[in-house]
């Protein structure tokens, strides 16, 4: 919710930054937008997200905080990333006026079973480990991690800090 009130861009900016690759033109002029994705059918599945931001050059990023394991998250979240990737282009445009979908995911609990880091940033990759494409990335910020993250990233270390505090509204 704080992200949300425009008061607040210069802290999302600082967010940003600190925690994805964009350039800091990119995020001058941020458009936030209704959270909930659009479906392309009455059939299909509604998706609504915590927060759903615009850059400048329409990249378009996806931020969702989620405190507890939940079955399928993973997949959620690729499907998050997919449909607002997929909803970019329109009938007749070229697939290289494609913009980068972004997608933050702050948990507090061990996504993976081995090998969790603060930071992660997931790509679609070959089996070389050759990535892919970089039209869709995922970020995985894992509040459970703080104390592996580099003394030199004060940035990452303040907001990892200040998604951690617990209050009475959050406890």
């Amino acid at each position: 919710m704080y992200f949300k009130n425009p008061d607040n861009l210069p802290e999302l900016r600082s967010f940003l930054m600190a925690h994805i690759e964009i350039d800091a033109d990119d995020l001058e002029e941020i458009q936030i937008i209704e959270p909930e994705l659009p479906k392309p059918s009455v059939d299909d599945k509604g998706f609504i997200v915590d927060l759903l931001l615009k850059t400048k050059s329409g990249n378009d990023i996806h931020v969702e905080m989620q405190t507890g394991k939940e079955t399928h998250f993973k997949e959620r979240t690729q499907l998050y990333n997919a449909r607002k990737t997929g909803e970019q282009l329109k009938k007749g445009q070229g697939y290289q006026n494609a913009k980068r979908t972004i997608s933050i995911i702050i948990i507090d609990f061990d996504m993976f079973v081995e090998y969790n880091r603060y930071h992660e940033r997931l790509f679609m990759k070959r089996d070389n480990g050759e990535i892919f494409t970089k039209i869709q990335e995922i970020n995985i910020i894992n509040l459970t991690r703080i104390e592996e993250i580099n003394s030199y990233n004060r940035e990452q270390a303040f907001w990892g800090k200040l998604f951690k505090v617990s209050t009475k509204y959050n406890m």
